[in-house]
């Protein structure tokens, strides 16, 4: 009985919802692939954690030889982001990825040869 209540303390926690702005609308986190190979043009960053990698629970899932598994997270906290490196090289408008780095509208990310632009992006 204890380990049910765990398993959906950790589920409900994971599937927070986006941040609920003024007259009913939401803003979420968004990644737009500015270049490179992806599956998508744009992801909503709307999980706690979304991984960039090439690994099968990766969002944006990475293409191509030799590229991490799990190459950038992407948190969430209330209305803000941030990204960490997991492995590889990454760098956040031109700068290396060291540790953690709170994300702000326009920020470029670019990981194991894609770049991303994040955005805030109202929703209805």
């Amino acid at each position: 009985m204890r380990i049910s209540a765990i398993k959906y303390f950790s589920l409900s926690k994971l599937q927070d919802s986006p941040t609920h702005g003024k007259n009913g609308s939401s803003k979420v986190g968004v990644l737009r692939v500015v270049e490179g190979r992806a599956d998508q043009e744009e992801y909503n960053l709307e999980a706690h954690t979304c991984v960039i990698g090439a690994g099968p629970a990766s969002l944006v899932r990475l293409q191509g030889w030799f590229k991490p598994k799990a190459a950038m997270a992407i948190t969430r906290k209330g209305d803000s982001y941030s990204a960490t490196q997991l492995g590889g090289k990454a760098l956040v408008n031109g700068q290396r990825l060291n540790g953690r780095h709170d994300l702000k509208d326009g920020d470029v990310l670019r990981v194991s040869g894609l770049t991303l632009e994040f955005r805030m992006k109202e929703i209805q």
